[in-house]
């Protein structure tokens, strides 16, 4: 802080992040599980898979304490010329009360009255269903990872990503890729968009990313950007080295659309690059500015051949990206 600059108000550390790797505990995905003074808000499953004729299809499914009120969302680029929303194939999915409970040394996810879906997660191993949709199973593919934002008024979010390279089948063929359960913490009554992240603008780009390689390597990283010094790095390299900064710069170069080409990530000396995919853009799920896309992750100057990917980001086109975009 520079010498004769207001001050903040004591417990207002802005945007600045506590970040790690963790052993998540089961207690963590239970529907009244409660961290840190905060309770739990929702877990979330999201994926990338492709198909061996390179298409990219993608789920994501909010599951809130004892309901998944607006069942999966379904990407895929097949016929198109981005990740369009399959309104068919989400109607097809189960939205309603959930039961949750420590099961096989882990916990599971289903619906209390019917068929419709199914996960599970372990330690070491998960599994994800979507009825006829999708059916994945998995290794953990990194450590898992946390980080926490402590604000006045109410605590902060506390959010645990955890990793799996998952094979199995996507509308009734083969698919190869990676899927994450992330778990969000919070001020009773608050979520990821109505918290300082969201609304109050502080977010401009997050994502989670995993790269496997044609030689057998992989990486995996969590990475994020924003205002008030918010941001994150936590990057596992081929070696299985967890690198943790918080002190990230990021630049960005946009497409017409305004959402990136390409953002380039630097911290601990390290130089990162996200791609978008040539049909990455994705069909927006929640109006107000937030929108998605999906690319891979690389090392600054790695050409190595990709086997499977997952670099999904979310990223506002309210305007506040423009401080990190390239002019």
């Amino acid at each position: 802080m520079m010498l004769g600059a207001t001050p903040p108000r004591w417990g207002d550390f802005g945007g600045r992040c506590l970040a790690s790797a963790c052993e998540p505990n089961p207690d963590l995905f239970l529907p009244d599980g409660a961290a840190l003074g905060l309770v739990k808000t929702a877990s979330y499953l999201l994926g990338s898979w492709r198909t061996a004729d390179g298409e990219m299809h993608r789920f994501l499914r909010s599951i809130q304490p004892f309901q998944t009120p607006h069942g999966c969302f379904v990407f895929s680029t097949r016929g198109a010329s981005q990740l369009l929303r399959l309104a068919d194939k989400e109607a097809l999915t189960y939205k309603g009360g959930v039961i949750t409970r420590c099961d096989r040394g882990g916990v599971s996810f289903a619906p209390a009255s019917a068929k419709g879906f199914h996960h599970w997660i372990g330690a070491e191993t998960a599994e994800w269903r979507e009825d006829a949709l999708l059916s994945v199973a998995g290794v953990r593919s990194a450590q898992a990872t946390q980080w926490y934002n402590p604000w006045r008024d109410g605590g902060g979010a506390y959010c645990v990503t955890t990793k799996f390279r998952a094979d199995g089948v996507v509308f009734g063929e083969p698919a190869t890729g990676f899927f994450a359960h992330e778990v969000h913490y919070f001020p009773r009554d608050r979520d990821f968009i109505n918290s300082p992240f969201g609304f109050g603008g502080r977010e401009i780009m997050w994502g989670h990313m995993a790269t496997e390689f044609a030689d057998g390597q992989s990486i995996d990283a969590s990475l994020a950007i924003g205002a008030d010094g918010w941001g994150f790095a936590l990057v596992q390299d081929e070696r299985g080295t967890l690198h943790v900064s918080t002190e990230v710069t990021a630049e960005a170069i946009v497409r017409a659309s305004g959402l990136p080409e390409q953002v380039t990530f630097k911290f601990l000396d390290q130089c990162w690059i996200w791609r978008i995919e040539p049909k990455g853009e994705r069909a927006i799920t929640r109006p107000g500015g937030l929108v998605g896309a999906e690319g891979v992750l690389r090392r600054a100057g790695d050409t190595r051949e990709v086997r499977a990917a997952m670099g999904t980001i979310d990223w506002w086109l309210d305007g506040r990206a423009a401080a990190i975009i390239k002019r």
